[in-house]
This record gives structure tokens, C-alpha cells and sequence, in this order.
């Protein structure tokens, strides 16, 4: 009994995937847990402890910056003389202290600036020490008094950018008292308030590890200080619950160290995309093992039932190209399993379905063009033989003979020209074509006459290419009815064709009552299939020279209409120029 192709590889793989699956499942369970949290938690541990290293040696050059200050002699002499000091010579004591000060803050990368305090409130910052700037800035953004009653590290603030520093900072400013001794005894004598960039600190940090995508400082309150990276506003929210080391909340990893000397926190986020970076060389060959396993079962269980379905697929393959070429008796016979011998019957019946439904399809669209065609050719309508008719009695009743033959021979000339499409000539030599509108207009002269004049002007240089038959008559009868006739004072129509390049351009213009721009998009709106039915009062020799143009030339011709209310209608045709009445089953258009 043949198994079905669905049976025979969903069997092998169930097989297959049953054993990857139980295998790498042991794999993961047993390994994957351990080695990730143990290699997470070292490479976290020491990013940690080398930023936690770097920023102690940021907050060690504050200390020490503040301990020579509080117990320098030339601090605290200038503070005990400050109020011996004129303005003149306070002001050069202090520029004096300050530049032999300056020198200090070199061996301080990350510290921004200081700033000498007196008992009166009096404040002398490096950077400017005749300015008030920064102890404004200071009591504003800090709410401390100055001196300030609080002594150590005060909250984060922004300090702005301005002329000696270019670019807004995050600092953090740490207050101590500046000391004198005197007789054994201590007496404070002002303050030192030393600026920490802690943004730019923090800064250099973020951008020299990769493990992390987020870290933040927090003071002994919990509160930030500085945060750089992504997640901060949710650091910000762990900060209590986060104690120590790495810890796991809500699926992310955090690193949570503790500056002693402050007490602050600090608290970095891993990046996800680090995990995959963190399985060693044992685990990976391990999973390598499951994979090489999974590869060899594979191919022990499917390659030959691949191999046999595939030489099966090829010669499918081979017999579909043939049809798609055109050789409609393509057949194949598949063998092996159910599916493939029921696919080769289907295949051979629908080719055989297919070559009969083409050859009928055929015959339907011969019998179909030919219809239209015959439809699109239609010229000659039963009320323009009934009214040339009249006019010819009228003219019989007038005896005027003359005007009779003129005008039965005009209309010979039209029933000479319909009669000839049937033939199916598409084409017709441009001299023949201006011939049959001139005996046209000599028909509608003797029924509208006076009504309207005609001029006709066309390049020479073409003659013996050919147009379209029967395009130019019917636009300029709706030229005459439609354009002319409804205006009360006679008219003009004008008929030009010309050379342009490639193309041959025609241009029928009058000077009738126009349209305006609704009326001309109702012009044609007509649908295909609605080519049979008999139109009611609209322009169907427009619609019908339009379809012929489409169908003669698809895409390479223009039909356009151009018309204003009371200035009249231009139409315009431009195709290739036709050179042979068998166009488009021969080479007919003309190449310069």
C-alpha cells in the first residue's frame, strides 16, 4: 500500500523534531540558566566595580580639594583679613588668591569649579571671583543659604553655559567648612564649596562599556542625580527595591553598586543584546552537537525521499516550461507516491483542456474584433440618407437641376465610400479621405446653407500616407450640428493636417457655441459594451472615432478636445505617420 507524500514526511519530521527538541530542551534546562546569570553577573560585577572605581576617584579628588582648601593658610588669612581689606585691595587679594588657586583644579578632571565663602556672606568663585553669578545660581538651584547650614553633597542642578564654559552641565557641589587654628582652638571661618561635573563624569563612564544601556546615580535618599542612557525614569522608580549586586525584576537585569564614603547609589541597566554574548565555548560546542545531530538525522530519514520526489518535481518542471512555450501536447507521467500520479492526470488534462479551450477562444474573439470592427466602421446612418433625400426633392420641386446632379453626386460618392469598408480596410490615403469630407460638406452646404464655410489645408509632402478611414467626416458633421448650427450667426470650420516628425497631426477647429468643461467630460462617458446599443442625442461620432484610434493605435496616439462657451471647439489627432493600408499587420509606420 503507497503512503501518501503528506504521510511519509510529516512522519520523518515529527521524528526528527521530536529529538531536537527533547535534546536542546535538556541542553537549555541544564545549561543555559547557569552559564548566562554566572557570566552576566562576573562581566556586570566588573563594569561595575570599574565605574563604581572611576567615579570614588572622581569624589576622592573633590575631597582631597576640600581638605587642602578648609586648612589652607592662604584661605583662611585672606577670610581673617577680609574686613581690614579696602574694595580695591579686597579685589586684588582675591584675584590674587584664586589664580594660585587655579592651579589646583589640573589634577582634577572632573571638577568643575570652587568657590571661597566668608562668615558675612560674602563669595569668591575662581572663575570670576568679582562676580555673583554663582552664588546666586547656587542659593536658587540648591535652596541653600550661603553660608550654608548643610554641610557635604548638595542635590544635582544645571548649570548653564556661558561665555567661560560652553555647554550646559549637571554638577553636584559639595560644602565643607574652611577651619583656623588659633591657641589650640578651632574657629570656622567660611566655607568651601567645591562643583563636581557629574554629567560629564558620567558621561565618559557610559561611553567606555557596552554591557550597559542605562546608568544613574542616586543620592542616600533615593532621589537621582544624574542619569544617563535609556530607562532612566524606571531606574529612577526600582531605586528603593534595588539593594545590591545583580538582580532580575520584571525580566531586566540591573547592577546595583554602593559609594561608601557618600552613600551613594548606583544603579546601571544590561543591555538585552548582551545575553546572546554571554554563553561560553563549552555551551556553544554543546549546542553545536545538537544541531550537527539534528543535520544528520535529517539527512538519514529525508534526503532519499527528497532525492526520488524531487527527479519527480523536475520532470513536472521540464513538461510545465514546454506548455508555457506553446506546445499544448506536453504530457508526464509521475510515479512513487499518490499525490504526484494524481498531480501528472490533473497536469494532462488540463493541458488538454487548456488547448481546447484556446482554439475556441480563438475562433470567439475572431467573430468578436470582427463585430466591432464592423460596428466601429458604421458610417452612413438611415436620418442622413432620409434628409439628403428631402433635400433633393426640395430641389427637384425648384428645378434646379444643376444643384440636383451636384448634389446626387456627392451623394453617390459617400454610398461609393461605405460601400468600400466592406472591404475592412483600416486605412485610407489622406487625398481620398479630404475628398470624401469635401463631397460631404457639399451635401450639408445644400441643407444648412449659408450656414457655415469650410477650408481645408494639408501638407502636401503627404501624400500617398495614409489615416485612419472615416475619422475626419464624422467629427466635422458634429462640428456643423453640435458647434455651428445652434449659433445664430453663420460660421467657420477649419480643417488642417500636417507633419509633425514621426507623427501626423490633424486639426479640425470651428468657431461654433462651444462647450464648457462639464459637457466635455460627458463626451465620453460611454462604456465599451455599450457599443452595440443605439446611442441616445450624444456626440457617437467622437466616441467612435476615439475607440478606432485606441484600437488601431493602443498607446501611441492622442485624441484631444479643447472647447470655451461661445469660442468654439478644436480637435486634435496626432498618430505615426502609415506609409502601407496594411497597417498594423505590417511594418507600415515610417522611421526616419
Amino acid at each position: 500500500m503507497k503512503r501518501s507524500i503528506k504521510f511519509q514526511i510529516m512522519a520523518r519530521i515529527v521524528v526528527v523534531v521530536l529529538v531536537i527538541i527533547i535534546s536542546f530542551a535538556w541542553f537549555l534546562y541544564n545549561q543555559f540558566t547557569s552559564i548566562n546569570m554566572n557570566n552576566l553577573s562576573k562581566r556586570g560585577s566588573e563594569e561595575a566595580q570599574r565605574n563604581l572605581i572611576q567615579l570614588q576617584s572622581a569624589i576622592e579628588d573633590v575631597y582631597r580639594l576640600s581638605e587642602y582648601l578648609v586648612l589652607s593658610e592662604e584661605v583662611s588669612g585672606f577670610l581673617k583679613n577680609l574686613d581690614r581689606f579696602t574694595p580695591a585691595e579686597k579685589a586684588v587679594a582675591a584675584g590674587k588668591l584664586m589664580d594660585n588657586l587655579d592651579r589646583l583644579l589640573v589634577s582634577g578632571k572632573y571638577i568643575h569649579s570652587f568657590c571661597v565663602v566668608a562668615e558675612n556672606g560674602e563669595s569668591f568663585w575662581n572663575t570670576s571671583p568679582y562676580d555673583d553669578f554663582f552664588q546666586e545660581w547656587f542659593i536658587k538651584n540648591t535652596d541653600q543659604s550661603i553660608p550654608s547650614k548643610e554641610l557635604g553633597f548638595t542635590k544635582a542642578y544645571d548649570f548653564p553655559a556661558t561665555s567661560l564654559y560652553h555647554r550646559r552641565h549637571t554638577l553636584v557641589s559639595y560644602v565643607s567648612n574652611i577651619y583656623q587654628i588659633e591657641d589650640g582652638k578651632s574657629t570656622v571661618r567660611g566655607q568651601i564649596i567645591i562643583q563636581m561635573n557629574l554629567q560629564g563624569l558620567l558621561d565618559d563612564i557610559f561611553a567606555n562599556n557596552s554591557l550597559f544601556n542605562g546608568i544613574a546615580v542616586f543620592d542616600e535618599g533615593n532621589k537621582i542625580l544624574y542619569g544617563i542612557g535609556e530607562d532612566i525614569n524606571r531606574l529612577s522608580d526600582l531605586a528603593v527595591q534595588l539593594r545590591g549586586g545583580i538582580e532580575s525584576l520584571d525580566g531586566n537585569y540591573y547592577v546595583t553598586s554602593i559609594l561608601e564614603d557618600c552613600e551613594w547609589k548606583v544603579i546601571s541597566t544590561i543591555d538585552q543584546n548582551e545575553f546572546a554574548k554571554t554563553a561560553d565555548i563549552p555551551y556553544a560546542i554543546a549546542v553545536s552537537a545538537v544541531i550537527f545531530l539534528a543535520l544528520i538525522l535529517l539527512f538519514v530519514f529525508l534526503f532519499p525521499l527528497l532525492i526520488k520526489i524531487s527527479k519527480q518535481i523536475t520532470r513536472l518542471d521540464g513538461a510545465i516550461k514546454e506548455m508555457s512555450g506553446g506546445n499544448l501536447d506536453a504530457t508526464v507521467e509521475l510515479h512513487g507516491v499518490q499525490e504526484l500520479e494524481n498531480i501528472s492526470n490533473g497536469f494532462n488534462i488540463m493541458v488538454s483542456n487548456t488547448k481546447k479551450y484556446m482554439d475556441t477562444s480563438i475562433e470567439s474573439l475572431k467573430e468578436q474584433q470582427k463585430l466591432q470592427f464592423e460596428l466601429l466602421l458604421a458610417k452612413i446612418n438611415p436620418h442622413f440618407i432620409y434628409n439628403t433625400l428631402n433635400s433633393v426633392i426640395y430641389l427637384a420641386r425648384q428645378k434646379k437641376s444643376e444643384d440636383i446632379i451636384s448634389l446626387t453626386s456627392a451623394f453617390i460618392h459617400l454610398l461609393q465610400d461605405s460601400i468600400h469598408l466592406g472591404k475592412n480596410r483600416l486605412f485610407e490615403e489622406i487625398a481620398n479621405e479630404i475628398e470624401v469630407v469635401n463631397q460631404y460638406i457639399i451635401i450639408q452646404n445644400y441643407r444648412y446653407m449659408g450656414r457655415f464655410s469650410f477650408s481645408c489645408r494639408w501638407d502636401e509632402s503627404l501624400a500617398g500616407t495614409y489615416i485612419p478611414k472615416n475619422i475626419l467626416q464624422p467629427i466635422i458633421e458634429n462640428s456643423i450640428l453640435h458647434g455651428i448650427c445652434p449659433k445664430a450667426d453663420p460660421g467657420n470650420i477649419r480643417l488642417e493636417i500636417n507633419r509633425r516628425e514621426e507623427n501626423v497631426e490633424i486639426i479640425i477647429a470651428d468657431d461654433g457655441v462651444g462647450m464648457d468643461h462639464e459637457r466635455l467630460e460627458s463626451l465620453f462617458n460611454f462604456k465599451k459594451d455599450e457599443t452595440v446599443k443605439t446611442p441616445k442625442l450624444r456626440h457617437i461620432g467622437l466616441n467612435n472615432v476615439a475607440q478606432r484610434l485606441e484600437f488601431i493605435f493602443p498607446g501611441k496616439h492622442q485624441f484631444r478636445i479643447e472647447s470655451q462657451p461661445g469660442l468654439g471647439t478644436k480637435i486634435v489627432i496626432i498618430h505615426p505617420v502609415v506609409t502601407t493600408p496594411d497597417y498594423p499587420n505590417s511594418k507600415g509606420v515610417e522611421r526616419n
